[in-house]
């Protein structure tokens, strides 16, 4: 391809000259999802879009206008900005407000739409709607028009007037990130931009042959211009990600890099250093990074030290040193002023520090005591730059370090309506030559051998005692001296302390520091920065992750920082500071120390509301459902009926309540996790039935789909569901292995058209009115190999999905239970959640919430209704002693729940703050606070009934209900038993729970307590003298205790915790009476259960049980119905069923041979059998490689003809 050169065209000049001469060449594309293709763009088809919206923008007259365009990462914003260039309106890139940080990002919008003078807003539907709220109390964002392109008739681009556009004239206002200063618009000229893509064209050395990757976002100058702009200037491809993607997994960008033979691509130094740190060796092995020509590096100080790890970490993947092209510039000179070209080696100097804080350039002779500098490459072809003193405005001599001033094609017009901000920073001349007008960069450098060299901020400059102190140097040395201070993440910066200059360092801790190392990390940091800079610190400050003030693309937020300071705003876990006005260590009241507590990571984080506007619409939402339960609401039919009436969730969707955590972007409510536990509460204490119904929806339905669904998947499902138009299932659990995820017989066989095919049999979901059902099956590899589990998302009535009967359950009678079988349903990837084989993933994200929100349904649904219950009748019933509630039995019942009701809500309201701060807790606490509070509602409901006397036998009287209800959550997501087992073994083996209780609780003794109680347990239990003669059910005994003593001890530390916070009598009390319950608890684990000594073996078990047939025979009732009949794990004879139930046998069995061993008269022929029945047959073998029938590879008509075979067989 011939090289073009649109050096004097305009924008509109470029696109439209390719969407003429090379229409069908590929443009752009967007990658979603393990760098799956979301969208791809032509040319042509990029024009044709840009036409259609500009003939619409055209229709109302806004020529010259600004507009806001607003959209997450994709190519709508690429329409959207050249439809507004198009139109010949001025585009205004800003980033979209993000309902997490409505609070930070608003504030920013209303002033960029305040400033341009703003009348169109560019976005999509979501965006829009999401606006719509605040648009009433912001005045700037009112008398705007809003369009949301994909609205637009795309025939609308046939009616496009095109008019001249000059290369003088404004395309687009760029806002400045505001690193060191409020945002300013900096105008921007088609002749500014295209100009600029020449020179970069050169510099960076695109071909032919380019492939642009870039995640940067395109709000950001880098981002836009050569992340966007160059591959249309060069007429190459542009690959674009979201800058979530590579923010939650830095992979993405490099497998996009190798996947797709990538050229250039661009990002800041953290980016860099992100890709050594956190991607692992056996992830970068498949890497081919060899087409990699230029690797740009800017937009903030480059780490020397980075660039080199960078380069040897990724080497062996082809990557060369070349490709590292360190570059510098800024949004005022379009984007770049110098940079590194990829057929130039990367300069690494090293100068002597003291020097330069005296602004003079001095090599040294010394590496290991020098700083290192890294070159920012040559000057861009058209490019000018002086180095001049700052204060005398005079140019600096060649030895000199001092302010960067720019002249070039690329240099902008000036600041939007800021006149004297333009006069200072563009027109500037140096004093003695009057040479100019130079743009004042505000940044401090050199030029060495023809290369740019950049030292510092002027504005970040820290001056103490007359000596310049480069902050980048004092941040690099922070964050180096200890393994629990967070890279990227310190920002160095003075404050005025009796009319002297003090040095302030705030730096971010690491997760899994201990708060005993508090002290430590102080004098490490107050040491390095004596020793390294020769200045005494005044102040340390250290900060919770995540909290620094950063701009959109990383830069640390200097001045922003210190103002935070000056006001006392910024998240401090600990401070120390010089004259001792603060104490050292001294811990926040409110926050505990964070550190990181869990594995899970949901590919999506979940965007909630501000914290008052969820609040005020779970207020609003628990006020509506008080009035409605007691006009609307007939618990007792609904539980005699086993039906929910239809205008019940019709009621509940109009009110949100089927969309609770649904973003607001797709209709939902967008609660917080501690206000979606509130409505809970309300709900269970209303109806346990409805309660439940609304939990699997919202949590088991909703989450999955938020956190792991491709964004085809959530805008198709996601307002259906926030509607209650359609309700969501989570099928997970199967008749022969339960909720056990790694056993389930569920299959997902790939399919020649790339999806998978499902077969198995699902049961106890909720799906018999679910018309969205999550569906867990294992993966088959093309060679039939059996892998983990992946997470499907299911519509209703797909072919080959077919609901069986109801399963008739003992309460929660308003859900209907059915059995789920699954025919070789087709589903496509699109329809995978998370990734293939990550299943498990999806699964413990939405249990471990369910696992919450069943101890939030415990405490208002059984615990405290069971108390007003009790109080009610206690208080009016009379006995011969006086008022009931006056008997000290009645009175010890109350209060002991009263005291659990307390302990359960405090552990639930730590692990709630820890969900709402974008963490998530050890899964081992929500199994159990599962447990525990499961287990307190049982309790409560027999108390109930036991207080009642007669009448809690009365159905009228409720509390038979609420023991039915409450009775399914102790076996609902696990059955408490087997969970108390699996809590004690991650108790054994994992440090989760540890770091929870040292970090979250800051109880370092109750984790020794824990380990050595959980060692002594174990070898108790495997010792000699043990009852167990089998080391496996020792293990398990073990693990049970252990996981009995863990849950006492656990619930002990969260209420020490909150009592020393906040000391209150009720949490006191509850302090005591666990203390006493986890000492009681432990010292019979220690000891062991009487029990244990009477325990007999299995088989005495079963002998001395078969036994009592002698006395009350063996009978089994055989009433008519299908799913009436008994299961078969309970039938007194397997042959009665009429057809042999093979489903709980071991999968290794031989087919054949079970059927030719089935008696002849029980053996119909295969259209006598139901589906159930030949399902059963077949079940358990479909996932055992070592089948002799190979049924993971057969089809439906492939297994019809092997039973029918081996039943005529058998006849």
């Amino acid at each position: 391809m011939e090289k073009i050169s649109f050096k004097n065209a305009t924008l509109v000049d470029l696109l439209r000259w390719r969407a003429i001469n090379e229409p069908d060449h590929h443009a752009y594309t967007f990658l979603i999802d393990n760098n799956r293709e979301a969208e791809r763009l032509t040319y042509a088809e990029l024009d044709q879009q840009a036409r259609a919206i500009a003939a619409h923008l055209q229709s109302l007259d806004t020529k010259g206008d600004r507009a806001l365009l607003l959209y997450p990462a994709g190519l709508e914003i690429i329409k959207a900005f050249f439809g507004c260039l198009y139109a010949g309106i001025v585009a205004i890139p800003a980033p979209f407000p993000e309902a997490s940080r409505l609070k930070r990002t608003l504030p920013r919008l209303q002033a960029i739409a305040k400033d341009a003078q703003v009348s169109l807003v560019l976005g999509n539907a979501n965006i829009i709607s999401q606006l719509e709220e605040y648009r009433q109390e912001v005045a700037e964002l009112q008398g705007i028009k809003y369009i949301d392109i994909n609205s637009i008739d795309p025939q609308l681009a046939e009616s496009w007037e095109e008019y001249p556009t000059q290369v003088d004239d404004l395309a687009y206002l760029q806002y400045t990130s505001g690193s060191t200063s409020t945002p300013k618009g900096v105008m921007l000229t088609h002749g500014n931009v295209v100009s600029h893509c020449h020179y970069i064209q050169q510099v960076c050395e695109y071909d032919e042959n380019s492939v642009s990757v870039t995640w940067l976002p395109y709000f950001h100058d880098y981002g836009l211009v050569e992340g966007i702009l160059e591959p249309l200037y060069n007429g190459t491809p542009g690959y674009i990600m979201s800058p979530f993607a590579f923010m939650k997994r830095p992979l993405n960008w490099l497998k996009a890099i190798s996947d797709y033979q990538g050229t250039h691509t661009q990002a800041p130094n953290f980016a860099y250093d992100q890709c050594v740190r956190r991607i692992k060796p056996e992830d970068r092995a498949s890497l081919n990074l060899k087409s990699w020509r230029s690797a740009g590096n800017g937009a903030e100080p480059i780490n020397p030290k980075v660039l080199e790890k960078f380069y040897q970490t990724y080497a062996p993947n082809g990557l060369t040193w070349n490709a590292s092209c360190p570059a510098y510039g800024l949004a005022e000179a379009t984007l770049m002023v110098s940079c590194c070209s990829p057929s130039l080696k990367p300069t690494i100097s090293y100068f002597e520090p003291e020097a330069l804080t005296s602004n003079k350039i001095v090599e040294a002779s010394d590496k290991t005591q020098a700083r290192a500098i890294t070159s920012c490459g040559p000057l861009l072809a058209d490019t000018k730059v002086l180095i001049v003193n700052p204060d005398t405005l005079k140019q600096c001599n060649a030895d000199e370090v001092g302010e960067i001033w720019v002249a070039s094609s690329g240099v902008a017009k000036g600041y939007w309506q800021r006149p004297d901000a333009t006069q200072e920073t563009f027109l500037a001349y140096v004093a003695d030559t009057q040479e100019g007008p130079f743009l004042r960069t505000g940044d401090l450098g050199f030029i060495k051998d023809g290369q740019l060299y950049i030292t510092s901020r002027i504005k970040d400059l820290i001056i103490i005692a007359g000596t310049n102190h480069y902050p980048q140097d004092i941040e690099w040395n922070v964050e180096k001296s200890h393994p629990y201070l967070r890279p990227n993440s310190s920002a160095a910066f003075s404050i005025q302390v009796d009319g002297e200059e003090k040095l302030v360092v705030a730096q971010e801790l690491e997760r899994g520091y201990k708060p005993e190392d508090i002290e430590e990390i102080f004098n490490v940091i107050r040491k390095v920065i004596t020793t390294e800079h020769e200045v005494a610190v005044y102040a340390v400050l250290l900060l919770s992750r995540g909290s620094l003030p950063k701009t959109a693309s990383g830069k640390i937020q200097r001045s922003i920082c210190w103002k935070l300071f000056q006001e006392g705003s910024l998240e401090v876990i600990a401070s120390w500071i010089a004259d001792g006005s603060a104490p050292k260590a001294a811990q926040s009241p409110t926050k505990p120390p964070a550190g990181k507590v869990s594995s899970i990571q949901p590919k999506t984080p979940l965007v909630t509301a501000p914290d008052d506007v969820s609040k005020k619409r779970a207020d609003d939402l628990i006020a509506w459902l008080r009035d409605y339960s007691e006009e609307r609401i007939d618990s007792r039919l609904i539980d005699e009926r086993r039906c929910l009436p239809p205008y019940i969730v019709l009621d509940f969707g109009n009110q949100g309540l089927m969309g609770l955590q649904v973003p607001e972007k797709y209709g939902g409510l967008a609660l917080k996790n501690r206000d979606l536990l509130r409505v809970f509460e309300q709900l269970a204490a209303i109806d346990l039935s409805i309660a439940s119904l609304l939990f699997i929806h919202n949590t088991n339905g909703v989450r999955p789909l938020v956190g792991y669904a491709t964004p085809t998947i959530q805008e198709e499902l996601l307002p259906i569901l926030a509607q209650g138009r359609e309700l969501a299932a989570f099928a997970l659990t199967e008749p022969t292995a339960g909720s056990n995820l790694p056993n389930i017989g569920t299959i997902a066989i790939p399919d020649a058209k790339g999806g998978w095919r499902l077969r198995g049999a699902k049961r106890w979901n909720a799906s018999g009115w679910a018309g969205i059902i999550h569906v867990f099956a294992k993966t088959l590899d093309e060679n039939g190999k059996v892998g983990h589990p992946s997470a499907f998302v299911v519509r209703q009535r797909t072919p080959g999905l077919q609901v069986g009967p109801e399963s008739l359950t003992m309460g929660v009678r308003g859900i209907m239970q059915n059995i789920i079988y699954f025919d070789d349903v087709l589903v496509s990837p699109t329809q995978l959640l998370g990734e293939v084989n990550k299943g498990m993933d999806v699964a413990e994200e939405a249990m471990l919430l369910a696992h919450l929100c069943m101890a939030s349904l415990s405490v208002g649904g059984g615990m405290k209704r069971c108390a007003q219950l009790m109080l009610r009748y206690a208080n009016r019933r009379q006995v011969s002693t006086g008022r009931l509630l006056d008997n000290p039995t009645i009175l010890a019942v109350l209060s002991e729940l009263t005291i659990k009701i307390t302990l359960i809500q405090n552990l639930l309201n730590q692990l709630v703050t820890v969900l709402d701060e974008e963490d998530y807790p050890p899964k081992e606490i929500g199994m159990m606070l599962k447990i525990l509070s499961t287990d307190y509602l049982w309790q409560a409901s027999d108390d109930l009934v036991e207080t009642l006397g007669g009448r809690g036998y009365m159905e009228n009287n409720i509390a038979p209900q609420i023991m039915r209800d409450c009775r399914m959550l102790r076996i609902g997501e696990g059955a408490n038993e087997i969970m108390t087992i699996t809590v004690g073994r991650r108790v054994f083996h994992s440090e989760e729970l540890h770091q929870f209780l040292i970090n979250r609780l800051g109880n370092a003794a109750m984790s020794e307590r824990l380990k050595e109680a959980a060692q002594q347990i174990q070898a108790r239990c495997l010792s000699a003298n043990g009852r167990f003669s089998n080391r496996s059910s020792a293990l398990s005994w073990a693990y049970n205790l252990i996981g009995k003593v863990s849950i006492l001890g656990v619930v002990l530390a969260a209420a020490q915790s909150s009592a020393r916070r906040f000391p209150s009598e009720s949490l006191n009390l509850a302090v005591e009476w666990a203390s006493y319950q986890f000492e009681s608890t432990l010292s019979q684990a220690l000891k062991g259960f009487a029990i244990e000594s009477l325990m007999l073996n299995t088989q005495q078990t079963q002998d001395l049980i078969d036994h009592y047939a002698e006395s009350i025979g063996d009978l089994e009732q055989r009433p008519p119905g299908i799913e009436d009949k008994l299961d078969p794990l309970l039938r007194r004879d397997i042959s009665n069923s009429g057809f042999p139930d093979f489903s709980h046998l071991p999968g290794n069995v031989n087919l054949e041979k079970l059927v030719s061993e089935t008696p002849a008269e029980a053996t119909p022929k295969l259209e006598d059998l139901s589906l159930e029945q030949k399902r059963a047959l077949i079940q358990k073998l479909l996932v055992k490689n070592g089948s002799e029938t190979k049924l993971p590879e057969m089809s439906s008509e492939e297994k019809r003809n092997l039973l029918e075979k081996l039943l005529q067989n058998k006849q």
